[in-house]
């Protein structure tokens, strides 16, 4: 007897789920010695083992200036869990870590599949992975050491859960908001179209997580006094000023105004403050106006899926400050929009998720300019990129385009 291959071919999404961790942990193993994000998390984890303040500065030597990747500015729940992790040696965390990542980078096919309807198929697992590997907010997280790949899978499973299992969505998003309290801008969708149980679980679940942390008192008040601190208000500084920050309100002021280090395009700061604030707005208004389009068409599922898509970039063009490696999240919009604007002959959403993927990884940096002036703002391809994104995202809520009707079905 000779051996089927396509039982080879089709094997178990479990298998190829076990592939993708070790594919994925391998391609960016390479990552091990840079991370600097999760160094901060560990040297704070430390600290709290020791009975020190994790929100105190700790500038390595070499490092002139305070930074995100010199102080720890995340909730006090976060390095509360985190810190057990602290007790391994250095390499071993590390390895943990991106173990972690790579899985958290495989449970977003699985979810983007649940999400958006589809079936698994080794093709579009294959595509997923090599679109997926090669994205540059992906790559920046694992070489970073951040959070962001967990956030996405977070957002997503929040997505595909919160109109049938409110609990466990409730669940998801308010463990995520009780460590990235921005990302509370997502419940607006649920706000919006009064999924009320939903809303309720995820607020009640931050509610009860916060108060676990003013329970842990004396790290509370740490973070308290962080948060009203120099400190911060000097990192934020320099990240509005700096060229990682693809928030609206960075790049806006980095265009129209002299008070950062970048030569502005035009100096007019009442433009700036203007677009800062309309610029969220009119978003606003176009997504909820999408969402209200909706309703009439489509399936539930492909209401939902549709939503989501548009409503990460709108968050991400929202809030104040966004790195390369936030954009993560948007890996899904992006790969499984596009597949759904393929799908529906939508080739205006086609192009532009296709040109945002495009834009978004191209190979240039702010190391290789010598001036912080006119060249500088043509480096916010990122800030493009999502701007597109939420455009193709926008065009797929237009109705599916009717076919061609053929000639023997037409009426004389």
């Amino acid at each position: 007897m000779t051996a089927d291959p396509q039982k080879y071919f089709f094997l178990r999404p479990s298998i190829y789920f076990l592939i993708g961790v070790v594919l994925v942990l391998s391609i960016h193993i390479r990552w091990a010695e840079n991370q600097w994000d999760l160094m901060v998390y560990y040297h704070a984890g430390e600290r709290l083992w020791e009975g020190e303040n994790p929100y105190e500065p700790d500038i390595p030597p070499g490092w002139e200036n305070l930074s995100f990747l010199t102080v720890y500015a995340y909730p006090p729940l976060f390095v509360r869990v985190l810190s057990p992790l602290s007790l391994t040696p250095e390499p071993i965390f590390r390895f943990i870590w991106l173990s972690l990542q790579a899985i958290g980078f495989e449970c977003l096919y699985f979810l983007g599949l649940r999400l958006f309807g589809k079936s698994f198929h080794p093709l579009s697992w294959a595509m997923f992975h090599f679109v997926g590997v090669h994205h540059d907010p992906v790559m920046s997280d694992f070489r970073a050491g951040n959070t962001a790949t967990f956030e996405a899978g977070a957002l997503t499973a929040w997505a595909v859960w919160h109109m049938d299992r409110p609990v466990r969505a409730g669940a998801i998003v308010g463990s995520l908001l009780a460590i990235k309290p921005l990302a509370i801008f997502v419940l607006i969708w649920d706000l919006v179209q009064q999924r009320w149980r939903s809303l309720a679980w995820a607020v009640g679940f931050t509610g009860l997580l916060g108060l676990v942390m003013v329970y842990d008192f004396q790290l509370f008040k740490n973070y308290l006094d962080f948060i009203g601190s120099e400190t911060l208000q000097e990192i934020n500084e320099e990240h509005t000023a700096g060229i990682f920050n693809h928030a609206t309100v960075s790049v806006m002021y980095r265009l129209f105004t002299s008070n950062t280090v970048f030569g502005p395009v035009i100096d007019l700061p009442i433009l700036a403050k203007l677009l800062t604030f309309a610029i969220p707005v009119v978003i606003w208004i176009t997504v909820f106006s999408s969402w209200r389009r909706l309703q009439g068409w489509g399936n539930r599922v492909e209401q939902n899926a549709i939503g989501f898509a548009l409503l990460m970039p709108s968050v991400l063009l929202t809030i104040p400050r966004v790195g390369d490696y936030n954009l993560t999240v948007l890996l899904i919009p992006v790969f499984f929009g596009a597949w759904k604007a393929w799908e529906r002959g939508n080739h205006v959403a086609l192009q532009l998720f296709l040109l945002a993927f495009a834009i978004g990884n191209l190979p240039i940096s702010g190391g290789r300019l010598d001036s912080f002036s006119l060249e500088m703002h043509w480096l916010q391809f990122r800030y493009v990129s999502l701007v597109l994104i939420w455009l193709a995202s926008y065009c797929l809520t237009f109705p599916q385009p009717r076919p061609n009707r053929s000639p023997g079905n037409t009426r004389e």
